[in-house]
Formats: C-alpha cells, sequence, structure tokens
C-alpha cells in the first residue's frame, strides 16, 4: 500500500468559546487536568492512541462533552493532529481541537454559535 496525504476537515471551535459556553464543566475539566499537570494537547494525544487516561480526567472531558451537547444540541469530540509529523505548516488545527458533530449547514442550533463555528482543513499522511 502507498503512503500520501489524505484531506482532512472538520467543523471546530476554539477552546475559548467552548469555556464561554459550559463555564462550570470547562472549569472542572481544567482542575482535572491540572492536578496531573496534564494539557489538553497531551490528553488528546494518549487519546488518540488509545492510551488511557486516569478515570477522573476522562470523566471530566467526558462531563465537558456532555454539557456542551446538552446546552448547544450539538455533539462534540476531542480530537488531536501531529501537524508536524503527519500534515502540512498549512493544516487550520495543530495539537488539540474541538470537533462538533451535526453542523454539516448551519442548523438553527448551530447559527446560535454563529461566528465561534470555524471550518478547518488540515492534511494527514498515512
Amino acid at each position: 500500500m502507498s503512503m500520501g496525504h489524505s484531506a482532512c476537515t472538520a467543523w471546530t471551535i476554539s477552546d475559548e468559546d467552548c469555556a464561554k459556553v459550559c463555564k462550570k464543566a470547562w472549569k472542572n475539566m481544567v482542575l482535572a487536568l491540572g492536578d496531573k499537570n496534564m494539557t489538553l494537547d497531551e490528553a488528546a494525544e494518549q487519546m488518540d492512541v488509545d492510551e488511557p487516561l486516569p478515570d477522573y480526567i476522562s470523566s471530566a472531558i467526558a462531563g465537558f462533552m456532555h454539557e456542551f451537547s446538552k446546552k448547544t444540541g450539538l455533539s462534540i469530540n476531542l480530537g488531536w493532529h501531529n501537524s508536524a509529523e503527519d500534515g502540512d505548516i498549512y493544516d487550520d488545527v495543530r495539537g488539540h481541537f474541538w470537533d462538533l458533530g451535526g453542523v454539516t449547514y448551519m442548523t438553527a442550533k448551530a447559527k446560535k454559535l454563529g461566528k465561534k463555528i470555524k471550518f478547518s482543513t488540515w492534511v494527514s499522511f498515512g
């Protein structure tokens, strides 16, 4: 099988905007990560390669995603992209990113988030 770059896309939202949408759940997640001196990049990378996270960190991340979905009606997932090793300098995402589901077109629920939502592109080598 040959190797090459493939196109990847996602509707994304920034950490800052996530924090504004779900202040309490975001704060709980950040505090849980801080207990282990872990960043969101480190957590997302571990999840990407199926390395287990401490239960309370997994629960805090899941809690944030649940609250975000409950508040917005849109699903959200934590993703990871290593643009230095698997991507390109033109990638819109580097490290962790929040991938929104249910935003293929601007639904009424998605429109509530307005310009906070960004359609991001990157390439992945493999």
